[in-house]
C-alpha cells in the first residue's frame, strides 16, 4: 500500500543527483568535503588484557547457555547475543563510531595471556599475506546465517562459536596474533567498517567527518574481495526471501517448503552473488580506465576503490536488519531476567511480550521504510563521493570524470536495486 514507486524514484533521483554535483565541483572543493571536524580531546583508545579475557568469559558463558539452556532460540541468550547484538547491531554501531569491537573482542585478551605464558608463534605471517582465509571465514559465516537451515538453533549454533572461537585462537598462536587482523572474519569485518565510521580520531582528538575521512590504508586483492562480500552477502540477503528468488529456484513463495529444502540453491546463490558483484565492479572499473584512456593497473583500481562500496554494504545491513531488531530488541529484558529460560524472573520485571502489531498500522510501517530507504540512499551518496575522490588521486582531472562514470552509473543502477528489494515481496 505504499507509493514504493515514487521513493524509488526519488532515492535514485538523489544519488544521480549527486553524480552530476559532484562532475561540477573544482577537485579542491570536493577534497575539502572530507576534512574533519575535531571535538573533544580523546584519549588512548587500546583496551586492557583483562576486559577481553572478561569478554571471552562471558562468551563462554553463553556457549554453555547454549549447549545447557533451553533449546528455544527466543528464550536463550546465545542466538540473541551472536545474531542480534554482534552482527546486526554492532556492526552498525561500529560502522559509525569505529569503537565498538575494542569492547567485545574475545581473542585479544586471552591471545595476549598465551604469549605472556611463553608460548611464542611456530610460524610468522608476513605483511604481504593476503585476507583470503577471511574471505573463506566470512563465506561460512554467511552461509550459516543464510543457508543453514537451524541458523539460531542454541545446541548448534554454540557448536559452530566454540568451532571458531577455538580455530581461530589456535591459529593466531601458531602464527602470531597478525593472524587474527588476517583470518579471523569478524575482526576483519569491524576493522573496515571501522575506516569509514563518521565518529573516529584525528590528531589525538575525537573528530566527525564524511565517511572516507579516515586513512583507509593498503587493502590487498584479499581485503578487497572481502569488502565486495560483505555488500554481496547483505544483497543475497534481501533477495533470497523474495518472490523473484523463490521462482527462479522453482519453489512456491505461498507454499514455501522451508530453508531445508533451498539449501543448495541458497548455497549457490550465495556463492553467484559474491562472484557476480566483483566481476561487475571489475568491469566498471575497466570500463573507466578504458574511457580515461589509461591510468593504474585494474589490480591497483580493485584494490583502491573497493572501501568505497563500505557505506553501500553498511546501508544495506541496516536497512535489512531493522525490522528485526525491532522485533527482537524487544526480547532482552526477558533475557536477562530469565537467562536459563526456566521462567524465572531473576531481576523482578517481570516477562513482557513481543509484538509485531506495529507492522499492521501504515504509519509505522511507512516510517520503518523511509528509514530503510533512507539507509541505502545515504550509504550510496557515501559511496559516490568516497568514488569520486579515488578517482581525483587516481587519474588526471577530466580522466578522474570519465574514469568515475561508469562506476558512479552502477552505483546508481544498485540503488534501484537496493530499494527495489526493500519493496519486494517476501515468501519466508
Amino acid at each position: 500500500m505504499l507509493p514504493t514507486d515514487a521513493y524509488i524514484a526519488a532515492g535514485v533521483a538523489v544519488v544521480g543527483l549527486t553524480v552530476l554535483i559532484l562532475g561540477l565541483l573544482p577537485p579542491t572543493r570536493s577534497e575539502h568535503l572530507f576534512r574533519p571536524l575535531t571535538l573533544w580531546r580523546a584519549g588512548r583508545r587500546r583496551t586492557s588484557t583483562g576486559w577481553s579475557c572478561g569478554v571471552a568469559l562471558a562468551l563462554f558463558g553463553l556457549l554453555w547457555l547454549g549447549a545447557n539452556g533451553t533449546q528455544d532460540p527466543t528464550r536463550n541468550p546465545l542466538p540473541f547475543a551472536v545474531w542480534t547484538f554482534v552482527w546486526m547491531t554492532g556492526l552498525t554501531v561500529q560502522g559509525l563510531t569505529a569503537g565498538l569491537w575494542r569492547w567485545i573482542d574475545p581473542f585479544t585478551g586471552p591471545l595476549r595471556v598465551i604469549r605472556a605464558l611463553g608460548l611464542r608463534p611456530m610460524f610468522h605471517l608476513s605483511r604481504d599475506m593476503g585476507h583470503g582465509l577471511a574471505v573463506i571465514s566470512l563465506m561460512g559465516l554467511a552461509a550459516l546465517l543464510l543457508v543453514h537451515p537451524a541458523a539460531s538453533a542454541p545446541d548448534g549454533l554454540g557448536f559452530f562459536v566454540a568451532l571458531h572461537w577455538a580455530g581461530n585462537m589456535i591459529w593466531a598462536v601458531i602464527c602470531g596474533p597478525r593472524a587474527l587482523h588476517r583470518s579471523e572474519a569478524l575482526t576483519v569485518a569491524m576493522r573496515v567498517m571501522g575506516r569509514i565510521a563518521p565518529f573516529g580520531r584525528y590528531r589525538g582528538r575525537a573528530a566527525l567527518g564524511l565517511a572516507g575521512w579516515q586513512r583507509q590504508g593498503r587493502a590487498d586483492v584479499g581485503l578487497a574481495l572481502f569488502m565486495v562480500a560483505l555488500l554481496a552477502i547483505g544483497s543475497f540477503d534481501g533477495l533470497y526471501g523474495t518472490y523473484l528468488w523463490l521462482g527462479l529456484i522453482g519453489q512456491n513463495p505461498l507454499e514455501f517448503a522451508g530453508r531445508t529444502a533451498v539449501i543448495v540453491p541458497n548455497a549457490a546463490g550465495l556463492v553467484l552473488a559474491v562472484t557476480l558483484l566483483a566481476g561487475v565492479f571489475a568491469l566498471t572499473l575497466a570500463a573507466g580506465r578504458w574511457l580515461a584512456g589509461g591510468g593504474p593497473p585494474l589490480r591497483v583500481a580493485f584494490c583502491t576503490f573497493a572501501p568505497a562500496l563500505l557505506p553501500i554494504a553498511l546501508g544495506y545491513h541496516v536497512a535489512h536488519f531493522l525490522p528485526v531488531l525491532l522485533v527482537e530488541g524487544q526480547a532482552l529484558p526477558n533475557l536477562l531476567t530469565d537467562p536459563l529460560g526456566t521462567h524465572a524472573d531473576w531481576l523482578g520485571i517481570g516477562h513482557r511480550p513481543v509484538t509485531t502489531g506495529f507492522f499492521n498500522r501504515f504509519d509505522a510501517v511507512r516510517l520503518i521504510w523511509l528509514v530503510q530507504g533512507g539507509a541505502v540512499v545515504l550509504g550510496h551518496v557515501a559511496a559516490i563521493v568516497m568514488t569520486h575522490r579515488i578517482a581525483q588521486r587516481l587519474y588526471p582531472a577530466r580522466g578522474a570524470l570519465l574514469a568515475h562514470a561508469p562506476l558512479a552509473t552502477f552505483m546508481v543502477g544498485y540503488t534501484f536495486f537496493g530499494l527495489w528489494l526493500l519493496a519486494a515481496p517476501q515468501g519466508t
